[in-house]
């Protein structure tokens, strides 16, 4: 069960760049000030008290963003689920699967985090957000070279495996 506790100072000492958002893409990072929720709930915020995603699953065909609202979770429990999602050879996030099979696979069992951190947005709902770039060696603990792989942040690809 995740605390009450919200980490959104923690986390944007952690972002390094941000621009206006473009076409959401998996497996990236957004700060997300207002929009409405798939069961029609609208929310605004200021910049400051905008809650940061992590993007799994995006359909435009169904209107939806499956996503993991991380200003809600303890760095050190996001850690957990990052660390499976690094292929340290090829030094690459791997998102792979469908929603469904990637919560089963990814997100099930991993201490910290569920359905009130697992969040769906419909896409056309959100209204205003940010692309991030976020220092992602702060939320890894597997990379053993984390200056080397902070430098190659920007260029290390999300992979999309759908089966």
């Amino acid at each position: 069960m995740p605390s009450n506790r919200n980490y959104i100072k923690q986390y944007q000492k952690w972002i390094e760049e941000y621009g206006p958002g473009g076409k959401f893409k998996k497996g990236k990072f957004y700060l997300i000030s207002e929009y409405i929720n798939v069961d029609g709930e609208k929310k605004k915020y200021s910049f400051y008290e905008s809650p940061i995603i992590f993007t799994l699953y995006i359909s435009d065909k169904d209107d939806i963003i499956h996503c993991l609202k991380i200003t809600d979770i303890n760095p050190n429990i996001l850690k957990k689920f990052f660390d499976k999602l690094i292929d340290v050879e090829k030094e690459k996030i791997v998102v792979s699967g469908g929603a469904r099979q990637f919560y089963t696979k990814y997100l099930m069992n991993v201490p910290g985090i569920n359905n009130k951190i697992y969040r769906t947005y419909k896409l056309s709902g959100v209204k205003k957000y940010y692309d991030l770039d976020m220092n992602v060696t702060k939320l890894i603990t597997k990379i053993s070279n984390k200056d080397t792989y902070k430098t190659r942040v920007k260029q290390i690809k999300v992979e999309r495996e759908d089966q």
